[in-house]
This record gives structure tokens, sequence and C-alpha cells, in this order.
């Protein structure tokens, strides 16, 4: 059955709240804002000055919450859908500083885990602790700069492979250790195939065994992504990322021939902001640019009316494809910072979500037949045939007539 993405609110914790946010319940939250003057109308006609409220419902509204919260809410119930074979998609969308990044990953403490170190304890433990299914994991991890795609696990470093563009030199374009774009990945490249699926290459699928080797391969590519101070958040990452967890599981069972695959894709958007006030103006111009063509593939993808989506327009939404428009479950979680003055970027995130709880997805469980975990079965039901026969024929008296290959005279 069709299942619509869910959108859960988080709001970020400040001293200076506005009073034109509120959170109704736990599931809607409201602005109010000033309506604005009608065109054409001299402002001495014009009526005494009013004020609307915006609702908007939500599958959640978390307020001040924990990250352990946070986690059960949004990611849990889709960590078991993926132990199960289904692909899951789990997006972090909301203006810089917003706490998407933290939501996701976490912090330093054990406490601050985000949902990502959070959902591997949890596969983890299921690994080691089945009798039942054999498990593979693999992690993949790329980040989208203007129209470029980096591998963050790559091994290989390419000056090359960097080529940023020309009138910006992107001096200020560092990571985590200061490193310049040559030091933070290997170049990658995603088109779409004939099928329609959107095909990623030129990046390493890092096999994990452990929980440790997990962690440590998220935290590899957390140290290369890039970043750089903005006037919201001294260490804003300046590009979009997708880590993606590949799950495979076979049946350790003869009853059970389904090998079950699935795809966890955790998407931490870069966030929005004024670029008349961020000295990093063309990464500003870059990153709004990508947000308004993935609003435009939103909107195609909500219309009552079908039509052609944009996902070739840019790399971001080409890679995000399969996680938009496959069989899976989607949450988005739109994170706020509900004072006065980022109102208008709150109501931004708020109408971005709105537009996205009406697209539809189609979660369908992705199972293939195990070959050997078949014959098998297969087998196992032939010789429990074959012991039926013998014991219905000794209970009438027959005597079993051996038999042997025919020879040629």
């Amino acid at each position: 059955m069709p299942s619509q993405v869910r959108v859960i609110v988080r709001t970020k914790p400040t001293d200076n709240p506005s009073t034109a946010f509120r959170a109704l319940s736990d599931n809607v939250v409201s602005i109010t804002r000033p309506v604005a003057p009608r065109p054409g109308v001299a402002s001495g006609d014009q009526p005494v000055a009013k004020e609307e409220t915006l609702s908007f419902p939500v599958a959640a509204v978390l307020n001040n919450a924990s990250q352990e919260a946070v986690y059960t809410t949004a990611a849990s119930p889709m960590v078991e859908s993926f132990l199960q074979g289904y692909n899951c998609t789990l997006m972090c969308f909301g203006q810089s500083g917003s706490g998407k990044t933290h939501t996701l990953f976490g912090g330093d403490a054990y406490p601050l885990r985000g949902c990502v170190p959070r959902a591997l304890e949890v596969l983890f433990d299921v690994i080691r602790t089945s009798t039942e299914r054999r498990y593979t994991v693999k992690i993949t991890f790329v980040e989208v700069y203007g129209e470029q795609l980096f591998d963050l696990l790559g091994k290989n470093k390419s000056a090359s492979a960097f080529s940023t563009n020309p009138k910006n030199a992107n001096a200020s374009r560092k990571n985590a250790h200061g490193n310049t774009p040559n030091d933070c990945g290997n170049k990658a490249t995603v088109t779409i195939d004939g099928s329609g699926n959107a095909v990623l290459r030129g990046v390493e699928e890092r096999l994990c065994a452990t929980e440790a080797e997990a962690l440590g391969t998220v935290f590899e590519g957390l140290q290369r992504r890039l970043s750089s101070p903005s006037y919201l958040n001294p260490n804003s990452s300046r590009s979009h990322a997708v880590l993606t967890l590949y799950l495979v599981s076979t049946s350790l069972l003869d009853s059970d021939a389904l090998t079950h695959h699935s795809r966890f894709n955790f998407v931490d958007f870069a966030g929005s902001e004024r670029a008349t006030v961020d000295d990093g103006k063309q990464d500003v111009q870059m990153i709004n640019r990508s947000i308004v063509m993935l609003e435009q593939v939103v909107l195609a993808m909500a219309s009552s009316h079908p039509r052609h989506v944009p996902y070739r327009q840019s790399k971001l939404t080409m890679l995000l494809k399969n996680s938009l428009s496959g069989e899976c479950f989607i949450t988005l979680i739109a994170t706020l910072w509900p004072q006065h003055e980022y109102l208008d970027a709150t109501l931004s995130t708020l109408n971005f979500a709105k537009r996205m709880m009406r697209v539809e997805s189609k979660p369908t469980q992705n199972t293939s037949m195990d070959t050997e975990a078949q014959v098998r079965m297969l087998q196992k039901q032939v010789n429990s045939l074959k012991s039926e026969l013998r014991m219905q024929d000794q209970l009438a008296g027959r005597v079993a007539v051996p038999t042997a290959p025919l020879e040629s005279d």
C-alpha cells in the first residue's frame, strides 16, 4: 500500500523563542505573521493590520527533546523495517545551525549520540544475537558540493578530482581538520540507468563486520566532510551528505530460502542561508540553488496532476532519486530554530515539510531466492516424503521392490 512521507518537527532549544511560533500539541505547530498589504491599494485605505496563523500538522513535534527521544520517534521504527528487507530514508532538513548534523550523528558525549550511531548499535546487536540469519553490512558515504560528488571513504585522492568553480578559489572550504578539497575524498559520479534507477559509481563500499568498524567508518567520513564558518554556525557543513547502509541477510534455516536486501539512507542536507550576510557567498549560492531544485522535484512529485519530475537537473536530486521515488519508507526531520530573527527560515522549512507530506512511496520488501538454501529445503522435503512412503508400506505389509539402473544389452 502507498505510504506517505512521515514528517517530524524538532525544535532547537533557545533562550529567546519567538512568540509567533507555537507548538499547539504533540503533532501541530503554528506560526503567526502579519497579513501582507493588498497590492494597488493606497496605504491610507488599507484596513488595520491583521495577523494570520498558519498551522502545520505533522507526525510528531519534538520540543527540546533528547537524542534518545528523537531516535525512538524517528529512526527506531525504520531500523526494524530495514532489518526485514525494506529500504528506508531518514532526512534532516532545516536552516544552518538548526541541528541537522547533530540530530543524525550527535556530539562527543555518549548520551548525545545521534540517530546513525544508535541505529548501528541496534543493528549489530541483532547481528550478534541472531541464530536464524547471517548478515552482511556495507557502508558508503558521499557528499554533494555544488554539482560535484565526492566519496568520503575513498583512499586515493587526486587533485584533479576536486576542481571547483574557477571563478571562486573557495579558500575557506575545509573539512574538520582544516584540509582543502584535495584532501577530502575521491570524485564520484551518479547516473540514471535505462530502468530509471540512480546508479552511484566511483565510491568505496566499506565492509563492516562489527559496530566498532561501522562507527569508525562513519567518523572517517565525517572528518573528511567539508565545512566552514557561517554567520549562524562556526562549523557549518557546506555540502549535502548521504550515508548509506547496505544490508544482506540470508537464512540459516533449511525451511527459509529467502535472502533480504535492504538499504538505509541517512541524508544530511546543507542549510540554506542568506548570501548577503555570509562571507562564503559562492558556497551559499550553490547550496540554495540545489535546495531550490530539490523543492522543484518535491513539488512535481506531490502534484495531483502527474507530470515530469526533473531529477536530472542537479546531482543532488539524481542521487536522491531512488530514495524519493523508490519503494521505501521515508521520514523527514524538519529542524527548526524558533527565534524571531529566523522566523522566515522556520516558515520556509515548514512549507517544505508540508509539501513532502504529500509525496507517496510504495515500500516493498526486497527478497530473492537463495539457490543453495532452496536446494537444501527441497531435498529435505524429498527425504520427508520418502520416509512417509516407507512408513505407509510397512503399515500395509508391502515389501519394497529394489530397483537398479537400466543397462543396455
